[in-house]
């Protein structure tokens, strides 16, 4: 499988070798920490060029380090998008399970 390269500067698109399509589904990890300037310009590459984005993330741990919050924004805008982890599953010790959610 090819994996497409990162973008040389948070947000720049025109300088990778591809194109996104209606064919292509991006999901973006630790949504959160992502600023509002770039994931307004991830938003809108995505919407012109018909593809999907899956945002994974939480809100309650580290913020972006430019202006951010816009994780939140969406999630409060859209919770019928929205699925949220319930079950711990990564701690194996009932005692540890309690302070992970």
């Amino acid at each position: 499988m090819d994996h497409a390269p990162s973008p040389r500067s948070p947000g720049d698109w025109s300088t990778t070798p591809w194109k996104l399509s209606d064919r292509h589904v991006l999901i973006l990890d630790e949504g959160a920490m992502t600023s509002d300037v770039d994931l307004a310009r991830l938003l809108t590459a995505v919407e012109r060029s018909g593809a999907k984005l899956i945002a994974v993330g939480d809100d309650r741990q580290l913020g972006a380090i430019g202006p951010g919050g816009a994780l939140t924004a969406l999630a409060e805008r859209h919770p019928e998008q929205l699925w949220a982890l319930t079950d711990n599953l990564r701690q194996k010790r009932p005692r540890e399970r309690g302070g992970a959610l």
